[in-house]
């Protein structure tokens, strides 16, 4: 067998083997997340056949979990348990955004960092963009995501009398 008999492809197959459990609970410490988010997972698909290894990151405002399936297993069947397992979780805090289940992928979260500050949450925002056009300004090619931003609300509220005076 030689070099050049290997076989090479650009982009090779590949069977997938770990699914990534991401969520964002924004003020929430590291403790609260483990605790309300990352326990409360870890014993929901603790039960699950063909689970390898489960690994749990609860940082500030956010918790990543990756599920590795064993070998053997069968891929729909493992993603459909614990996506099922996940979902039934009633106890989330109510300020707890919704988790994204997913296949780990390799350009996945190779770091993590968590910004905050006591101002407004817009110029938080800004500032994570901006941050962002510098990481990728420093190295091109890079996929940079923003998360833990939900969608901004308003909500206005008027009491009965001045509505009835405008009818």
């Amino acid at each position: 067998l030689t070099v050049n008999q290997l076989k090479r492809e650009a982009m090779p197959e590949f069977s997938p083997k770990t699914l990534q459990i991401t969520g964002t609970y924004s003020g929430a410490t590291a403790e609260e997340i483990e605790e309300a988010i990352a326990v409360p997972i870890e014993e929901a698909i603790s039960q699950v056949s063909n689970i390898k290894s489960i690994s749990t990151n609860a940082m500030e405002g956010a918790v990543n979990i990756r599920v590795e399936m064993a070998d053997g297993g069968e891929w729909n069947d493992f993603y459909n348990d614990i996506k099922t397992k996940v979902e039934a979780i009633t106890t989330f805090p109510s300020e707890f955004e919704k988790l994204n289940i997913q296949q780990f992928n390799f350009t996945d979260q190779v770091v993590s960092i968590v910004v905050y500050g006591d101002c407004e949450m817009k110029s938080l925002k800004d500032y994570c963009e901006k941050l962002k056009r510098k990481f990728e300004l420093a190295s091109p090619g890079a996929l940079v995501t923003i998360s833990g931003f939900g969608n901004l609300e308003v909500r206005v509220e008027l009491h009965p009398d001045i509505i009835d005076a405008h009818r």
